[in-house]
């Protein structure tokens, strides 16, 4: 089984000093939720909200943002949410603003994207070009279930707070050291072998020399 990566919060490999991969999302993001009051006592106080909107994104700006990725040198995590963002994949792939290995992450349980479902999950990989890494995510109480399905499936996974606050039902993460060591005891039960940095760098098709930034 091929070794198994995973990425943090912020979407780089965990441990990696470069900032040269980036998220690209291939679909537009639609959410409803409510947000508490920030009281007085934390800066920029506000009152409660109801958020319901959406951050539309076409073919024509996807594409601008992977042709200014590619001349920067940013290889695009492809974010899809369901199974119609192959279509955007293939999409950049004629117009050759992405190259293989294609960074392609499944984000499960997502307001409008697919249900996180094991059969979802397979169909989407399915659809994939020839040449793709994948990574699964899971939002909220699915991050668990679905990203163990991705190391069972030889998939890389994704885990963080910014995706899911609780370690269990009721117990609210400490850092996300505690959920990335949960996913390498995952993986270690599975019989599937952690990459270390040069290697995940390696499997993305970047560079091993990471850049430097001031």
């Amino acid at each position: 089984m091929p070794k198994f990566m995973f990425v943090n919060r912020a979407g780089h490999p965990v441990d990696s000093a470069s900032h040269e991969p980036g998220r690209l999302n291939l679909a537009p993001d639609m959410g409803k939720f409510k947000l508490k009051p920030r009281s007085d006592e934390y800066t920029h106080p506000r009152p409660a909200i109801d958020y319901d909107d959406c951050m539309p994104f076409s073919y024509k700006q996807i594409a601008h943002f992977a042709a200014e990725m590619k001349a920067r040198g940013i290889k695009p995590e492809l974010e899809t949410y369901h199974p119609g963002c192959g279509w955007v994949i293939r999409d950049l792939m004629a117009q050759g603003l992405i190259e293989p290995p294609y960074w392609v992450q499944t984000v499960m349980g997502y307001q409008t994207s697919s249900w996180p479902t094991v059969d979802n999950v397979v169909n989407m990989v399915r659809e994939f070009p020839e040449g793709s890494v994948w990574l699964c995510s899971g939002i909220g109480p699915h991050q668990l279930p679905m990203t163990t399905l991705a190391t069972l499936m030889g998939g890389h996974v994704r885990v963080g707070l910014e995706d899911n606050i609780y370690y269990r039902r009721g117990e609210k993460v400490r850092s996300n050291r505690q959920l990335v060591e949960r996913a390498v005891r995952i993986a270690h039960e599975l019989n599937r072998e952690v990459a270390t940095p040069a290697q995940a760098r390696e499997m993305l098709g970047l560079s091993l020399t990471p850049s430097q930034y001031s």
